[in-house]
């Protein structure tokens, strides 16, 4: 069977909700994603970010980069984010997760994207290996949208420095 190879090597993660400590002891891998029918047998048999209970978060990052801001092709950039209900959560994740697969990223530096499931709403994060106000304008032209889109570095979790 012929197979597609995708752009980038890809490793999607799970991160169940739990009351230890431990940052990286907590993620499971469930797939490395290297081929475009790889990236569709796993999206079709995971369950869509809506479905998630609270607490839990899905990582897809480029292999080789780690969801973690001490990654040192991480530690200078930042994420943008965006914090919708759980039904806009879904069609936003899998336009970032296509986008992704699919290299429709213009601006360079694009390390992975996450979400995390709240009671109410999912925030979903799109991690740069920069700081650059560009990148959260190619997100809002791959997602066809004006929702408002934040972004906070890693050397200073706290402070938002973009607003668009």
């Amino acid at each position: 069977m012929l197979q597609h190879p995708l752009e980038n090597n890809w490793n999607f993660l799970f991160k169940k909700k739990s009351d230890t400590d431990s940052w990286n002891s907590e993620f499971k891998k469930i797939a490395k994603i290297s081929y475009v029918e790889d990236f569709w047998a796993v999206y079709n048999a995971i369950p869509i970010p809506s479905l998630l209970p609270p607490g839990n978060e899905y990582y897809f990052f480029k292999t080789g980069i780690s969801p973690d801001w001490g990654d040192p092709k991480v530690k200078n950039g930042g994420r943008w984010y965006i914090e919708t209900n759980c039904g806009r959560a879904d069609q936003i994740w899998e336009s970032l997760l296509l986008a992704c697969v699919g290299f429709q990223f213009e601006v360079d530096g694009l390390c992975g994207i996450s979400l995390n499931v709240k009671s109410k709403t999912i925030k979903i994060f799109i991690w740069t290996s920069d700081i650059n106000c560009k990148f959260g304008h190619d997100v809002r032209r791959i997602l066809g949208t004006k929702e408002c889109l934040q972004f906070v570095n890693h050397v200073n979790s706290h402070k938002n420095i973009f607003k668009i």
